[in-house]
C-alpha cells in the first residue's frame, strides 16, 4: 500500500508524518483483529480486550452460570430457533424476534462475534454452526466459531474462566436479511430437477429409511441424496477437522467436494448446519445452502418424492 500526501494546506511535514503513522497503526490493528470463520482459543485470548469483540455464549443458562469465557454474554441455543409451541419447531425465528434478541444482547452491526458452546460433543459444534448461519441470515458477516468450544479453551490453552451472570448492554439492531444460504421446500423441489448435490447429515438408519426422527415422518431421504453423518466432521478433541480431511470425507461420501451450491439437510436443520458450515466456511463454497425445515417438513408433506434405500413392511 502506498500513502501519498502532497502539499496539504495547514499540515506541516511533521504533521503529515504523524498522520501516516496513525493511519498505518489503524490499518495494522484492524487487519490483526479480523477473524476468520473459525478461531482457536489462542486468538480469543490475544484479542479479548478489543472493544469490537462480542463473545456470544450459547450454552444452557445453568452451564453458563458455572463456567464461561470472561466477558461473554449468554443467549442459550434454544433462543435461536422456534420453540416447541411453534407450528414447526426448530425453524429460523421471525425477523422481528431475532432483532429483539440481538438488540437485547447488545450486538452491533460491526461487532466481531465469536460463538462459544461447551464443546463436549459434535452436537455442540453443530449448534454453534447453526447460530453462525442464523447470524449470517441477519446480515452479520464478522462472525466466527471458537473451535472446540469451552473445552478446548480450558484444556488446550488453559484459558481463564469465570462463573455467574454477565449483564448485557442493550442496543438497537436492525437486520439486513440475507437469504443466500437459506433453502426452503420450494427451492429444494426445484433444485432436485437441476441435479444439485443434496447432502443428508442424519444417521445411517435415518438415511436408509430404517428409522425416522418423528412418527409423522415418512422414512427415507431426498431422491439421489448423498450421506455424510455430521459427527464425522469433528475430531476426537471436539474440534472441526482440517480442510484436507473434510475433502477426503466428501469424496468418501461419493459426491464432488469441488462443487458449489450444495444443499444440506437433516431433520430440523441442526445437524446439517455443521456440514453446511464446513462447506461454506472451510471449503469456501459461498453458494452452499442449509434446508431449514429439512425432513420435518419434506417427509411430512405427502406428494413430495422420497427415496427409501431399505424397504421394510412397517
Amino acid at each position: 500500500m502506498i500513502i501519498s500526501i502532497k502539499n496539504t494546506p495547514g499540515i506541516s511535514s511533521v504533521g503529515v508524518q504523524k498522520l501516516i503513522v496513525a493511519l498505518l497503526l489503524l490499518l495494522t490493528c484492524s487487519k490483526g483483529f479480523t477473524a476468520g470463520y473459525l478461531v482457536d482459543a489462542h486468538w480469543l485470548i490475544q484479542n479479548k480486550d478489543n472493544e469490537d469483540l462480542f463473545i456470544l455464549d450459547i450454552q444452557q443458562a445453568e452451564l453458563f452460570l458455572r463456567h464461561h469465557v470472561p466477558g461473554s454474554i449468554n443467549a442459550p441455543y434454544s433462543l435461536w430457533r422456534t420453540d416447541d409451541k411453534s407450528p414447526q419447531p426448530g425453524m429460523l425465528p421471525a425477523l422481528n424476534v431475532l432483532e429483539q434478541l440481538l438488540s437485547g444482547l447488545g450486538i452491533a452491526v460491526n461487532s466481531q462475534i465469536v460463538i462459544v458452546n461447551t464443546g463436549f460433543q459434535p452436537a455442540d459444534t453443530a449448534a454453534a454452526a447453526r447460530v453462525f448461519w442464523t447470524l449470517k441470515t441477519m446480515g452479520l458477516h464478522r462472525v466466527a466459531i471458537l473451535n472446540g468450544g469451552l473445552v478446548s479453551y480450558v484444556n488446550t490453552y488453559k484459558g481463564e474462566i469465570e462463573s455467574g451472570n454477565t449483564a448485557s448492554n442493550p442496543a438497537s439492531f436492525k437486520a439486513k436479511f440475507d437469504n443466500s444460504s437459506l433453502a426452503d421446500t420450494a427451492l429444494v423441489k426445484a433444485e432436485l430437477k437441476n441435479n444439485t448435490q443434496m447432502i443428508d447429515s442424519r444417521t445411517l438408519g435415518e438415511y436408509l429409511g430404517v428409522i425416522t426422527a418423528a412418527k409423522d415422518q415418512r422414512p427415507g431421504t431426498l431422491p439421489g441424496a448423498y450421506h455424510l453423518p455430521f459427527d464425522w466432521l469433528v475430531n476426537v478433541d471436539g474440534e472441526m477437522r482440517n480442510k484436507v480431511d473434510i475433502i477426503t470425507l466428501f469424496e468418501q461420501a461419493k459426491f464432488d467436494p469441488d462443487r458449489d451450491g450444495n444443499i444440506h439437510f437433516c431433520s430440523s436443520g441442526n445437524r446439517a448446519a455443521l456440514a453446511w458450515f464446513v462447506d461454506y466456511a472451510v471449503l469456501g463454497h459461498k453458494n452452499a445452502r442449509l434446508y431449514d425445515a429439512s425432513m420435518n417438513e419434506w417427509a411430512v408433506k405427502k406428494g413430495l418424492p422420497m427415496e427409501r434405500r431399505i424397504e421394510l413392511l412397517d
